[in-house]
């Protein structure tokens, strides 16, 4: 089952001299095989698409995420890992050029870039690797360094990765059966933590690390708001639940003054 995506990154537009006179918010979002560049006005009350990078179109694979590669202490402010379905590419903003895309063995739910030029996916059978990239003469490669399946082997509709590296990495997935389950890949494939409350398949997460919230959305219509945090996982509670679609809730995402927003179809 392939759930919509929606798939944006903030850019640090004042590090780019050609951005700098723009007033708003600069993004890449997701559009097909392709990257946009999009320049969001301050009150949102505009957008405009600067420009259109393809990305997956050799492989006909669809964006469905963008992260930030990591670099040293800091994120690079001008690669971005761009992957979809089973495949997965680096652009770069300052040449608006990006790599040959590399394929791995199954649908990537969600990836993290780590320190030390790792990334970590997670598929959609509950299971996660851990590789090191390289890029040769603009070639994306991979190099395999293990492989953990989750004890709960189950299809999972959505998941976060939480961590900087190997060691620290948590990961919350949102399986078929509406639970939310927590487990360390380091440490194996053992479930840490789960979060029984919704009645359907949980299609969203959002986790506020700060705020030590957590934020799913089901086919159950339901909204639910839970305190977590990856420190001390058997404080995990739901904090609180609401409902107000009339059909599915696709994503949900923390805004200012305690507020959230919720997307359906």
């Amino acid at each position: 089952m392939a759930l919509p995506r929606l798939s944006f990154c903030e850019v640090n537009a004042s590090a780019r001299s050609q951005w700098k006179e723009l007033k708003g918010t600069i993004f890449l979002a997701g559009s097909g095989s392709s990257v946009d560049v999009l320049s969001v006005s301050e009150c949102a009350e505009s957008v405009r698409i600067l420009k259109t990078i393809p990305i997956l179109q050799s492989s006909g694979s669809t964006v469905h995420g963008i992260e930030p590669l990591a670099q040293k202490e800091s994120p690079d402010q001008d690669r971005f890992l761009i992957y979809g379905e089973k495949r997965l590419a680096v652009l770069n903003l300052a040449t608006d050029q990006a790599t040959t895309s590399a394929e791995v063995h199954d649908w990537i739910l969600s990836a993290k870039c780590l320190l030390n030029n790792e990334i970590v996916l997670l598929y959609g059978r509950n299971s996660v690797s851990r590789f090191e990239y390289s890029i040769h003469e603009n070639e994306f490669l991979l190099e395999s360094k293990e492989s953990v399946q989750s004890d709960e082997n189950c299809v999972v509709m959505c998941g976060i990765l939480s961590g900087s590296t190997w060691s620290d990495l948590f990961v919350l997935v949102g399986t078929v059966f509406g639970d939310i389950i927590v487990s360390r890949p380091s440490q194996g494939g053992t479930v840490l933590q789960r979060l029984p409350g919704h009645s359907g398949m949980i299609f969203y997460l959002a986790h506020d690390k700060l705020n030590e919230r957590l934020y799913s959305v089901s086919d159950d219509r339901g909204l639910r708001v839970w305190q977590f945090s990856t420190d001390s996982l058997d404080a995990a509670r739901c904090l609180a639940e609401a409902f107000g679609h009339s059909a599915r809730p696709w994503c949900v995402s923390p805004v200012s003054n305690n507020r959230l927003i919720t997307a359906g179809a």
